[in-house]
C-alpha cells in the first residue's frame, strides 16, 4: 500500500528457490519486503493463519518474514509477546487485524506485506486486489465518523470517509457496540509530535502508526454535541488504565480550537479536566495563561493552561522528563502506548 512507504521499518526478505531443471539452472531469487505497520492489542485471533514458536536465539523478525514469503495466503506477519515473555510468529491473512482492544497478557507488533493494493487484500497468486469482507474496500465516503462506519461493518480498521468535503483515511475501532475514532496515536515513537501549531491544525502522521488526526478536524467531528472522548495508555511494563469523558467539544480556528471537557470516569485518574476551557497551544503559537510556552517548556503541543497535567504529545521514551505521561497515572509515569479516540 502506497501509504506504508514513508514508514521507518522497513524488512526485504530474499530466498533462493532451485529450479526443478536437471541441469541445475541457476536459482531464482523471489523479493518480497515488509514493513511495520503499527502495535496491535488483539481481542481475538479471526485473522492468523497459522502461529509458529519463535526461536529463542538470532532475528526473530527475519524468521516470521520468510515464514510468511513460503505460505501464499499470507500477507503479513506478527512477532508477538506473550505473558510469560517468550515470543510466538503469526502468520496473517491481511484482513481484519482483531479489534485492537488493549490485552493485558499479550502484545503483537504488525509487519504488513507492500503491495501495490491501495484497499482490500492482494492476492499473491493472482496478484487482484481483494475487498476485505465487511469493509466494502474501507471506503465510507458518505460517512464523517467511525460512528457511521460502524452501521455497516463490526470490523476496526483504517478506513476512508468524508470530512470537510474531502477523503480522509481515519482508524476505527469497533469496540462495545460503538464505532471510535481515532484522533491521536502513539505507540512505536516513529512520528516526531514536536510540531507546529499549523501541523497540528492539518494533522500529521499516519492512521496505520501513529498519528494526530488535526485541530481542524477534531473540531468537525465533535461540532455536533454528545462526545464521548476516552484515553487509554500502555507503561513499559504491560499495564493498562484509561480515562473517559462523557462530554468533549473542540471548538473552530477563531477561538484557537477553545476545548471543553467534563464526566470523567475510568482508572487512570482525571488529568483532563484541568486543561477545561483551554485553547491549543504548539512550539510556535502560544495560546495557554503561563509566563512562558509550557508547550515549549514541556515539549508538549496541547490545549494547555498555567502550564498541564497531560505530556501525550511529548517525547517518546521510556525514561525521562519530558515524555509521554499522564499526572493521573504515578504523576506521569513513562508511557509506551496512548491513544485517544472519540465516539457519539
Amino acid at each position: 500500500m502506497s501509504a506504508f512507504f514513508n514508514q521507518r521499518v522497513i524488512f526485504t526478505v530474499l530466498a533462493s528457490i532451485a529450479t526443478l531443471s536437471p541441469t541445475f539452472a541457476a536459482p531464482i531469487v523471489l523479493k518480497e519486503t515488509f514493513t511495520h505497520t503499527g502495535n496491535h492489542f488483539y481481542g481475538n485471533t479471526s485473522h492468523v493463519l497459522r502461529e509458529l514458536p519463535a526461536p529463542t536465539l538470532g532475528d526473530v523478525t527475519g524468521f516470521c518474514s520468510k515464514q510468511c514469503m513460503y505460505d501464499l495466503q499470507c500477507n503479513g506477519f506478527e512477532v508477538c509477546t506473550l505473558s510469560g515473555g517468550s515470543q510466538s510468529c503469526r502468520l496473517a491473512n491481511g484482513a481484519s487485524k482483531g479489534s485492537l482492544e488493549f490485552q493485558a497478557d499479550e502484545i503483537c507488533h504488525y509487519y504488513d506485506l507492500i503491495t501495490n493494493c491501495d484497499v482490500g487484500v492482494f492476492d499473491r497468486v493472482t496478484g487482484a486486489c481483494n475487498p476485505v469482507p465487511g469493509q466494502s474496500a474501507g471506503t465510507y465516503g458518505g460517512c464523517s465518523d467511525c460512528a457511521c462506519v460502524a452501521m455497516s461493518t463490526t470490523v476496526s480498521g483504517v478506513y476512508t470517509i468524508t470530512l470537510d468535503g474531502a477523503p480522509l483515511d481515519v482508524q476505527c475501532v469497533m469496540k462495545d457496540g460503538f464505532g471510535y475514532t481515532v484522533i491521536m496515536d502513539r505507540n512505536d515513537g516513529s512520528v516526531d509530535f514536536y510540531k507546529t501549531y499549523s501541523e497540528y491544525e492539518n494533522g500529521f502522521g499516519s492512521p496505520y502508526t501513529e498519528t494526530w488526526i488535526g485541530n481542524k478536524y477534531i473540531h468537525l467531528l465533535t461540532a455536533a454535541g454528545n462526545n464521548v472522548l476516552r484515553f487509554e495508555f500502555e507503561d513499559y511494563l504491560s499495564n493498562t488504565r484509561y480515562a473517559q469523558y462523557s462530554s468533549f467539544n473542540v471548538d473552530s480556528a477563531s477561538t484557537n480550537y477553545l476545548m471543553t471537557v467534563s464526566g470523567y470516569t475510568g482508572t487512570a485518574g482525571d488529568s483532563m479536566s484541568y486543561h477545561n476551557n483551554a485553547p491549543f497551544s504548539a512550539k510556535d503559537v502560544d495560546h495557554d495563561t503561563n509566563a512562558g510556552n509550557c508547550a515549549v517548556d514541556y515539549l508538549t503541543a496541547w490545549w494547555n493552561l498555567s502550564c498541564l497535567r497531560i505530556k501525550l504529545t511529548a517525547t517518546y521514551a521510556s525514561s525521562g522528563y519530558n515524555v509521554i505521561g499522564w499526572h493521573g497515572w504515578e504523576s506521569y509515569k513513562p508511557l509506551k502506548v496512548a491513544r485517544m479516540l472519540i465516539r457519539h
